[in-house]
């Protein structure tokens, strides 16, 4: 391994060490969204976890050299997405190896019962996925791919017992393809949707962080909407205020309300607040979350009925209806239900829940990897 992957292989560890006994039901959440890995680590013994990072790394890479010479299979049965004769088309696509999975450490006692559940790449138009490789150790039982209600997909296992010191390693290798989009020669013939179907309906909603109710906001966003324009026009004049009135700023995320009213937002808050603007002017919208940021897709008709997504590159390089740089589809929609928790999520993060004792440290992984 050169050392160029290793510094990348490095950087890509999710890392959430555990020092107090858990309670009837406590949990360990590690939160990413495409600009940031969002990171809360609590060590219980640094000079442990600088030992097991060593052996981390040999563990992954032994993992990678075994992964040679393995024929892919498809993930989901789905066939390779071909160009939309009326709306987006595609480019060839571009292939890109990533690892997914999770490393328990355990710690002084005997860890019973932790449930495991792990974002992975899913299907979408524009990307495939296969499956190099499956790495399900024995202590692992009840393991199965999951689609959650807005389409993102995560992986459950879970982990009857943990032995003190023993090391618990679950990787699954992926070949995922992405394509660049490209923008249809002609969008007049693109209209609002005129009645809600099931496949709009959860995108016209507010979501965590994307909300119109402030009067101002909702004002504004009906002001920037044209009657004379045409559909696709409208959607337009929406994203290029954005860009022009609102400054992208550094730090996490306060949602589209706050992000009106101060004039500036983190990327992923620009994001949101076109997303709301469009729900407020009942135009079905969503967040993509992608590897490194996020942009967003607006949902219109062609003449025949058919609904068609488009994205918007909101911040960086102004791309409406098109996308240049293909990039790895991390979740698409923002208010996904997950079992178990109270509230909808924005962006769905890797879990860990335990009954009882807790490991002595969880690391999550998602990386990408050379293609040889």
């Amino acid at each position: 391994m050169n050392m160029a992957y290793k510094t990348l292989f490095n950087s890509f560890f999710i890392l959430i060490a555990c020092c107090c006994a858990f309670n009837h039901s406590s949990r360990v959440l590690a939160q990413s969204s495409a600009t940031q890995e969002e990171q809360k680590t609590v060590e219980t013994s640094n000079e442990q976890n600088d030992e097991d990072d060593a052996k981390t790394n040999q563990d992954l890479a032994d993992s990678e050299s075994a992964t040679d010479g393995q024929e892919p299979k498809n993930a989901f049965g789905a066939e390779s997405p071909v160009g939309d004769q009326v709306g987006l088309t595609f480019s060839d696509p571009v292939a890109t190896n990533w690892r997914v999975g999770v490393l328990v450490f355990g710690g002084s006692k005997t860890v019973r019962g932790l449930d495991i559940t792990i974002p992975v790449p899913a299907e979408h138009p524009e990307q495939t996925v296969e499956i190099l490789k499956e790495e399900f150790p024995p202590q692992i039982i009840n393991a199965e791919y999951e689609d959650l209600n807005a389409g993102p997909r995560r992986l459950t296992f879970r982990i009857p017992q943990i032995a003190p010191k023993e090391k618990i390693l679950v990787l699954v290798t992926y070949r995922v393809s992405t394509m660049q989009m490209i923008a249809p020669a002609d969008v007049s013939v693109f209209k609002f949707q005129k009645k809600k179907s099931k496949e709009t309906k959860p995108y016209l909603k507010p979501s965590p962080e994307i909300t119109w109710r402030d009067s101002k906001l909702k004002k504004k966003a009906k002001e920037l909407v044209d009657i004379n324009d045409s559909d696709w026009k409208k959607v337009e004049s929406i994203f290029d205020w954005i860009r022009e009135n609102i400054e992208t700023r550094a730090g996490d995320p306060v949602g589209s309300q706050r992000t009106f009213k101060e004039g500036s937002g983190a990327s992923e808050d620009l994001v949101s607040l076109f997303v709301a603007m469009c729900r407020a002017n009942k135009i079905p919208s969503r967040m993509v979350f992608v590897d490194g940021t996020q942009y967003a897709e607006f949902y219109l008709e062609d003449q025949d009925g058919n609904g068609h997504w488009f994205p918007a590159n909101v911040v960086g390089v102004r791309e409406f209806g098109e996308i240049s740089e293909p990039r790895v589809v991390l979740q698409k929609g923002d208010n996904v239900r997950v079992p178990g928790e109270p509230k909808a999520l924005k962006f769905v993060p890797a879990l860990a829940h335990g009954d009882g004792n807790q490991p002595a440290a969880v690391r999550f992984v998602r990386e990408p990897m050379p293609i040889d």
